[in-house]
């Protein structure tokens, strides 16, 4: 069973790019804590857009969002 390791990273500084090099470096990333001192914390709706099309372009791209 081969474990993978997860890069974990804060806020949502430079998202696009973060996804960008994720997806071509083959790395799994968790973006945890995204807008979560703002009064309305979270993804924007075009963020939820865009990783719901890197999903259907990317094999084995999984995309899980909590609410919280």
């Amino acid at each position: 069973m081969v474990k993978i390791s997860f890069t974990r990273l804060h806020g949502c500084q430079q998202f696009r790019l973060r996804l960008l090099l994720s997806t071509l470096s083959n790395n799994p990333i968790i973006i945890d804590d995204i807008r979560s001192d703002d009064s309305s914390p979270g993804l924007r709706p075009y963020e939820i857009s865009l990783l719901r099309l890197l999903e259907k372009l990317s094999d084995d791209c999984v995309v899980e969002i909590n609410e919280t």
